[in-house]
């Protein structure tokens, strides 16, 4: 019986221990969480062993000063959710430091960091801190609702203007909490405290943002990682193939559609340049462009005995057909003769016997005629005085009548819009009068004759040209 009841009485002590001893863990726990310490880059290199042996860490070297600013995140979020300063016993603080430092630990950093730069006794509240100061009502009663540092820290402390202007203003509100407490040696606690106000209630992103970490706590954030970096790279190689890929199908889409309106522009013309039979008229004149086949067969494959222009004799005579020597340096041109079918030679080889690079488009200008009037370059059956069609063409045009010069199967075809139209058949007389011009001065080069006769440029006002004097 002795023994049941000692067994009882042993179990009871055993359960009682336990509870306590489980009431005793929960008390203690760190009401704080440091998971920000591996997501913040914060200069952890401060605090990495240097391998200098005569350099040993104190409250006073960097790595401390980092440390207290990394671990000040947690307690403004502290004071944040519970409106307390500081850890309420010395439990609770030892525990919180604990974790603090496990958390540096799985960083690889040294293991003693905390008890060589903390005492936990620093983060138990008391009265003896800062002006008496242990809760957020502690504070407005000392120093009233509304400060300077709260209208001056409640910005992006993250713009360089507005944390100065923060930092100036938690400068004035330690100078007013170390007037209130009366004790000097007080003055950094009162800032500490100041900065976890400012971090933990008036910061409105948080303890733990890139503003509150830079300007409050004055933690110079790193770069980002290696990782990251590389990540940043595989993006930004990702991206630029991206672009290109969409820069190639865009050029593709403009090739492809510029295909389309040309084939659009065949088919409401109703001809292909590359299929169709038909010859395909040229832009402002009406003019037809005809396939190299064609012009073969019209030549008989560009024959050397297939000559436009032959006299009487059969011989090629439209104007010298380089009869003319080629003179050295210092000789006039002139040929050994004069050669040509008659009404076709340039006034100036005819009379002087002098070539220049105009003669032919002299001769040029009479085909032209000869094409638009259907009349004889010289017409010896005419009983009036213009034998020379070039004089005949000029009387008419110089009074009005250009209209007359065209032949009249010309204007009985102009009633259908696509054939002949009278501007363009008008152009070509005032063309071939100009290039016909008795004055070598006043002709065109053979190059601009044709951009008139394509319509790119303007025919100019005709000159008055003189009767011409001589008759071949």
């Amino acid at each position: 019986m002795i023994h049941l009841l000692t067994a009882a009485v042993f179990a009871i002590l055993s359960f009682s221990s336990l509870v306590w001893s489980q009431t005793l863990t929960n008390s203690t726990s760190c009401p704080m969480d440091f998971n920000y310490v591996r997501q913040i880059q914060w200069p952890t290199a401060d605090c990495r062993p240097s391998g200098d042996p005569t350099k040993t860490i104190t409250n006073s070297t960097n790595c401390c000063q980092t440390l207290l600013s990394v671990f000040g995140i947690s307690l403004a979020q502290h004071l944040k959710d519970t409106s307390q300063f500081h850890l309420r016993d010395l439990k609770t603080s030892s525990s919180c430091l604990s974790d603090f430092q496990k958390k540096l630990t799985s960083l690889s950093l040294p293991s003693n960091l905390v008890s060589s730069c903390f005492d936990p006794m620093q983060f138990v509240i008391s009265l003896n801190t800062c002006a008496g100061i242990q809760t957020l009502q502690d504070w407005r009663q000392k120093l009233g609702n509304e400060t300077i540092l709260d209208s001056s820290c409640r910005d992006d402390l993250s713009d360089l203007t507005a944390c100065d202007a923060c930092g100036y203003a938690a400068l004035t509100v330690q100078k007013e909490l170390v007037s209130i407490d009366g004790n000097a040696s007080h003055s950094n606690n009162c800032f500490y405290f100041i900065v976890l106000y400012g971090a933990g209630i008036l910061n409105e992103f948080g303890p733990e943002s890139n503003s509150a970490v830079t300007c409050n706590f004055d933690i110079n954030i790193l770069p980002k990682s290696h990782k990251n970096g590389r990540s940043s790279l595989i993006y930004g190689l990702v991206g630029g193939l991206v672009a290109v890929v969409v820069i190639f199908c865009l050029v593709g889409l403009c090739f492809w559609w510029d295909r389309k309106k040309k084939k659009q522009k065949i088919g409401e013309s109703g001809t292909n340049p590359f299929e169709s039979r038909l010859p395909r008229r040229r832009p402002n004149t009406g003019s037809v462009w005809f396939k190299l086949s064609d012009l073969e067969k019209a030549t008989n494959n560009f024959s050397i005995n297939n000559l436009i222009g032959r006299d009487a004799n059969m011989r090629a005579r439209v104007a010298d057909f380089g009869l003319a020597k080629q003179s050295r340096e210092g000789q006039s041109h002139l040929t050994t003769r004069v050669a040509g079918t008659h009404g076709y030679l340039a006034p100036e080889y005819a009379i002087y016997g002098q070539l220049t690079e105009k003669s032919d488009v002299y001769s040029f200008g009479i085909v032209i005629l000869e094409i638009m009037c259907r009349r004889k370059a010289l017409d010896l059956s005419c009983l009036d005085s213009h034998l020379l069609i070039t004089d005949w063409a000029w009387s008419l045009t110089k009074e009005g009548n250009v209209g007359l010069v065209l032949d009249h199967s010309l204007g009985d075809a102009m009633s259908s819009e696509t054939m002949n139209p009278t501007g363009d058949m008008v152009r070509f007389v005032l063309v071939g009068i100009l290039c016909a011009h008795a004055t070598v001065a006043f002709r065109p080069t053979i190059m601009e004759a044709l951009k008139m006769l394509e319509g790119d440029i303007e025919v100019p006002v005709i000159p008055d040209r003189p009767i011409s004097t001589y008759s071949i």
